[in-house]
């Protein structure tokens, strides 16, 4: 294939430098020394900070290097045209010419889009194993065994697999057909796909890895009718999941869209807090309810890839000045859609990357906000106090981060942050 020129080769040299300079940043900031502040020992000993500190520190460098490998990998496969040549090869052992048409088109798009997948997903999986599986079993935080975990990440590729290729497919159809309206009809389809995942995960994704069953505490279910007066919202449905089977982490989250909203609670929560704690865990819980936070997540991505799409279009049309064969001279026909499907794939990843820090500090809004409710509707610091401190705990939580690596990657304030909100009672200052 032909490597873009001007403004596309501009923007993603500008997007590579900007990655590499994250990734420089955030090496240091996870191997430079750090010991317990005064704040936290307050709430934890010196053992439990420097051992959850040495579990963060080399699942900082893990994920450095993993990430340095992907976009190296990723420049390799477009720059060679590893991928459109293998595209276009298979499709010929299939049948369909080069540029076979719609059908042809589609699929061209699919078969890019799984071979993306999979050398990402290759280059990936060493260090996925390392920090979700061996440290996971090295801190006593999961039960499962190496087999179950391999289980569990094909489910999860088989999955994802799935959703990328058809929509790489169908991407690649609106580049071919819709040339100059394509970015408007991808971002539309962020949208539907993105609203339709929401919807679909609670009943048809979570329970490929999990068992649930509704919350039958009669203590907590009083507390939840109690909480719903008070947030003024009807939960449909409080589950509680089997998670104890694969790992000791205690955690709650909320997920769903319209019928399929959903509040879910760990059962290694439950067993390990008090009702009071749980109470307030609940809260938490259906504050994101109430605020539609996963609407105005999925509303906020779908746009921010809209404008990523419009920009890809623009730089990628004045790259390549021609748009067909028969251009006039001196002109250079637009690539192939497959070709620019392909780019758009390394793009976007690179967007996706160096834009991690909004995406975060938005989710960090809504859990403040989330915070703040559950401390409104529960009336109990010492229960928040308790709940955070016992989550850090049974999570080994790097209850104080670097400040880039929070700044890059904390989708919920830390620890400490945390417990000073739940002493002062008001939002804290989030240095940004």
């Amino acid at each position: 294939m032909t490597y873009p020129t001007g403004p596309l080769r501009v923007l993603v040299q500008g997007l590579f430098v900007l990655t590499g300079v994250f990734l420089i940043l955030w090496t240091w900031s996870a191997l430079g020394q750090r010991a317990p502040s005064g704040q936290a020992l307050k709430y934890f000993d010196r053992q439990f900070l420097e051992t959850a500190t040495e579990r963060a520190t080399r699942s900082y460098v893990a994920w450095a290097l993993r990430n340095a490998l992907v976009f190296s990998t990723a420049f390799v496969l477009v720059r060679s045209g590893f991928i459109v040549n293998a595209t276009q090869n298979l499709l010929r052992r299939m049948g369909p010419s080069t540029h076979p048409g719609a059908g042809g088109t589609f699929l061209g798009g699919v078969i890019a889009s799984f071979f993306w997948l999979l050398a990402i997903s290759l280059v990936s999986l060493p260090f996925r194993y390392y920090t979700g599986h061996y440290l996971e079993r090295v801190y006593g935080i999961s039960r499962m065994t190496a087999g179950q975990w391999f289980i569990d990440y094909g489910k999860s590729f088989l999955l994802t697999a799935l959703v990328t290729t058809l929509a790489g497919g169908v991407l690649t159809l609106f580049i071919a057909l819709q040339p100059r309206a394509w970015p408007y009809l991808a971002g539309a389809g962020v949208l539907v796909l993105s609203l339709v995942i929401s919807y679909l995960y609670p009943v048809l994704v979570a329970p490929m890895f999990y068992r649930f069953k509704p919350l039958g505490d009669p203590d907590l279910l009083r507390d939840v009718e109690e909480l719903t007066r008070k947030a003024g919202i009807d939960v449909s449905e409080v589950l509680v999941m089997e998670a104890s089977e694969k790992t000791t982490r205690l955690n709650a989250y909320f997920a769903g869209l319209g019928k399929t909203k959903q509040v879910v609670l760990y059962d290694t929560l439950l067993s390990g807090t008090s009702r009071e704690q749980a109470r307030l865990v609940l809260a938490h819980e259906m504050s994101h309810y109430k605020h539609s936070h996963v609407l105005k997540g999925v509303i906020l991505s779908s746009a921010g890839a809209l404008v990523a799409f419009i920009l890809f279009a623009w730089a990628l049309g004045w790259s390549f000045s021609g748009v067909t064969a028969g251009s006039a001279p001196g002109t250079t026909a637009l690539p192939g859609p497959v070709a620019a499907l392909v780019m758009l794939l390394l793009f976007l990843s690179l967007v996706e990357f160096v834009t991690t820090p909004a995406g975060n500090w938005i989710s960090r809004r809504f859990e403040v906000q989330a915070d703040l409710d559950s401390l409104a509707w529960t009336g109990d610091v010492q229960a928040f106090m308790e709940s955070h401190v016992k989550l850090a705990r049974g999570n080994l939580s790097d209850v104080e981060p670097p400040p880039f690596i929070r700044w890059f990657a904390w989708t919920h304030p830390t620890t400490l942050e945390r417990l000073e909100l739940g002493l002062r009672g008001s939002v804290f200052d989030e240095g940004n």
